[in-house]
């Protein structure tokens, strides 16, 4: 049968594939985050017409606290104004060597933590800078996707788009002691849940049983990304009615997302989660509706990129590098000679030699 002639459904589908940064630029090893899900996009829409596209934005958290710091240490307004993503990455990056410098910074953890802290609590120059600082990045992630040819996407929700739903999960999670308390941190321990939920449950337990614990809230009081990750699926479901929720990442955090859906599952069994958040949210947050599709990335000859130390190959400067090179080769064997002709051909050329390469 032709995948042209199935037969539609009306599911809403949550295809969550960019994960950009703020502050940061998208580098190679996000290139194949775009290249396969605008594929899937592309192929799940024949079936799910309905189907949603999320960048879940890195917007949140003591990476925030990092950046900020930096900006009130380090920033240089000349150079934000003239660049504002190249001077928001030399922060960022100058900001984390600051950790190694305990000399200068004996408590660098705690300041930038308090700085997050202070944006949590909006405070008014650290909501500011964070808005104006999530509005340039935006910008030029925007200059990416059109290299990549990925069109606009259907949700833009960051991670902050969540705290409200975090805040009612963590209020629920703690009237009912639905998890385990360490001082201030809350976690879930996957070998007392699979006891819990007992031999009814023998599949959840062969694929969960050995994951040890999460933590929702570390010993600090702030919360983690798996807990922002739990809130945002009870949103998904709450006020988008999203059946099938897939998010696309390196596989490095294979088991993050495990012990992500492992808890949203557990919760769902719940008959005190069943009341407070309804049937239609505990019926769909199982563990079969929730998919991570995750791939080898990319390394560098230096060894694997990473933001924090400036060690990354930009999306531009690695389509930059190969359309050059296509250039040469057409130079070569056509007689393209009007410079415009040539700019467009090599600039296809390189597309799908980078999709190819990502998807093959």
């Amino acid at each position: 049968m032709s995948i042209f002639n199935l037969k539609k459904s009306d599911e809403i589908v949550i295809l969550d594939f960019v994960g950009a940064n703020v502050a940061k630029k998208l580098h190679a090893g996000h290139m194949r985050n775009l290249n396969i899900g605008e594929a899937l996009r592309r192929i799940l829409s024949l079936k799910y017409p309905s189907l949603l596209s999320d960048n879940h934005w890195g917007d949140w958290g003591v990476n925030m606290g990092i950046l900020l710091w930096g900006w009130k240490m380090d920033g240089k307004i000349e150079n934000y104004q003239k660049n504002p993503i190249e001077e928001l990455t030399r922060i960022y990056v100058w900001a984390n060597s600051q950790k190694e410098n305990t000399e200068k910074w004996t408590n660098w953890d705690k300041l930038v933590r308090d700085e997050f802290l202070k944006l949590e609590q909006k405070d008014e120059e650290n909501y500011t800078l964070w808005q104006e600082f999530i509005l340039k990045t935006k910008v030029y992630l925007q200059n990416d996707l059109q290299i990549m040819n990925v069109p606009p996407l259907e949700l833009d929700q960051g991670e902050s788009f969540y705290e409200q739903n975090v805040k009612d999960l963590w209020d629920f999670l703690e009237k009912f002691e639905i998890w385990e308390a360490d001082g201030s941190a809350r976690f879930f321990d996957f070998e007392e849940i699979c006891k819990k939920l007992g031999e009814a449950n023998l599949e959840f337990q062969k694929t969960f049983a050995s994951f040890g614990r999460c933590y929702l809230v570390s010993s600090s009081g702030y919360t983690s990304y798996a807990f922002r990750d739990i809130a945002a699926r009870i949103q998904w479901i709450t006020d988008l009615d999203a059946t099938k929720m897939i998010t696309i990442t390196a596989n490095e955090q294979i088991h993050h997302f495990q012990q992500v859906f492992g808890i949203c599952h557990y919760l769902s069994t719940l008959n005190e989660f069943q009341k407070e958040f309804g049937q239609k949210v505990s019926s769909k947050l199982i563990w079969q509706n929730l998919i991570h599709i995750s791939y080898g990335f990319l390394t560098l000859q230096s060894g694997k990129m990473s933001s924090r130390k400036g060690n990354v190959l930009t999306i531009k400067d690695l389509f930059e590098e190969v359309q050059t090179e296509a250039k040469v080769v057409l130079t070569a064997k056509s007689q393209i000679t009007e410079s415009g002709e040539l700019e467009e051909k090599s600039a296809k050329i390189t597309l799908a030699a980078l999709k190819w390469y990502d998807l093959n």
